[in-house]
């Protein structure tokens, strides 16, 4: 392994090129700047002591309820609109 390779563990299943990688997958190589990338989306962990991800891991964030949108009901259609439209010129006014 060279220096700018390092190992990592997927914790989350995702596609990597043509491979599906998931959490029983073994540990595969990547460069350390994949590995940062990886890493910053939850994808993986680096599996060897000697590199640790420069940027700090944060908390996953707590899921949050979907909003609930109320949708008011449609008004009822009114006389006017129910009765037929003529067609045509509309009538002159005297």
């Amino acid at each position: 392994m060279s220096d700018d390779t390092v190992m990592v563990q997927p914790v989350r299943t995702f596609l990597e090129g043509s491979d599906l990688k998931h959490p029983e997958s073994e540990a595969y190589p990547v460069s350390r700047s994949r590995m940062l990338e990886l890493h910053g989306n939850g994808l993986v962990e680096h599996v060897e002591g000697e590199r640790a991800p420069a940027a700090p891991a944060s908390p996953e964030p707590e899921a949050l309820p979907a909003p609930v949108i109320e949708i008011p009901a449609a008004p009822e259609p009114s006389a006017d609109l129910a009765a037929p439209r003529r067609r045509g010129r509309p009538p002159k006014l005297r």
